[in-house]
């Protein structure tokens, strides 16, 4: 399977505490449109993003943030390979 080398962060990530409990809000800028745009007009108009947990915070930072997905299958003929 295909890997990608680097990584394009996305948005404004934070964790907000309310009267009914923690949410985690995420919000996109021109440039983050800009580049899922772009992904989407080469996939079939699809973007798909990730949301990952960060290994280490401080107590001012979010807990988690956000990436575009850019894997793309390797175009192996996966029906060759199976075993039935």
């Amino acid at each position: 399977m295909a890997t990608t080398k680097n990584e394009d962060f996305l948005g404004r990530c934070q964790t907000m505490k309310s009267a009914y409990g923690s949410f985690k809000k995420v919000s996109f800028g021109p440039d983050d449109l800009k580049k899922m745009n772009e992904w989407a007009k080469d996939n079939k108009g699809w973007v798909n993003i990730l949301i990952k947990t960060k290994k280490t915070t401080s107590p001012d930072q979010s807990d988690f943030y956000v990436s575009l997905d850019t894997w793309k299958p390797d175009g192996g003929n996966y029906k060759k390979d199976l075993p039935f």
